[in-house]
């Protein structure tokens, strides 16, 4: 007897053009060394491979990120799940689907409508345009997660500065027409940012530390 091997289709979307990228990937292909789904148009890639703990190690292109996204996942979850969906958390939508056929298919099309809602005024095929300019909108209730998100983080990691003795603010925010006022309660210290693109909400996320004067 002689068995079948597990497939997955796996897909996301090229953050230079814009194309949906899809391929099957099988148990024997990913035998190897390492696998790499390339846009046509050349610019982008995903790539698999088995880590030593036999997870698989999948490196996805973000529409916002500058970096990619690097996710591990169980193999059997990989190939055994009907729709397993991977998220950029500056986006807010998922940029990477694996499963069968028409789950994925499915599921890259809700994807398309709720990238063309985040992206306003511009479709789908202004991404490479978009991505050029560092522009892309961003909602206020995208900014406030974030936001919220980022300032528990960073004052967890004593990462934020302000007037206050040995750093015991209490940091709050405030959304603006542009930007986005964060300041601490206590000392009245300040910082105004943009983050009015998405571009400009991914730069937040790698900020090392916040200075409010």
């Amino acid at each position: 007897m002689v068995l079948k091997p597990k497939e997955s289709i796996v897909s996301y979307r090229c953050p230079k053009c814009g194309t949906a990228v899809m391929s099957m990937v099988g148990t024997f292909a990913l035998t190897g060394d390492l696998i790499k789904l390339k846009c046509s148009c050349g610019e982008s890639e995903l790539t698999m491979a088995y880590t030593k703990d036999n997870k698989i190690r999948i490196t996805v292109p973000c529409l916002a990120c500058e970096n990619p996204h690097v996710f591990h996942i169980n193999s059997a979850t990989f190939f055994e799940k009907d729709l397993l969906e991977l998220s950029c958390k500056v986006l807010g939508i998922n940029i990477c689907f694996i499963g069968n056929k028409d789950k994925v298919f499915a599921a890259v099309e809700k994807a398309n409508k709720e990238l063309e809602e985040l992206m306003g005024e511009y479709s789908i095929d202004d991404i490479g345009r978009i991505g050029s300019s560092h522009e892309g909108s961003i909602t206020d209730a995208q900014v406030s997660d974030l936001v919220r998100f980022m300032l528990c983080e960073m004052k967890d990691e004593n990462s934020i500065q302000c007037k206050c003795k040995n750093n015991d603010g209490e940091y709050d925010f405030e959304l603006k027409s542009n930007n986005v006022e964060i300041f601490c309660t206590k000392c009245g210290a300040s910082k105004t940012l943009e983050l009015n693109s998405v571009q400009k909400a991914a730069d937040f996320i790698y900020i090392d530390n916040l200075v409010l004067e």
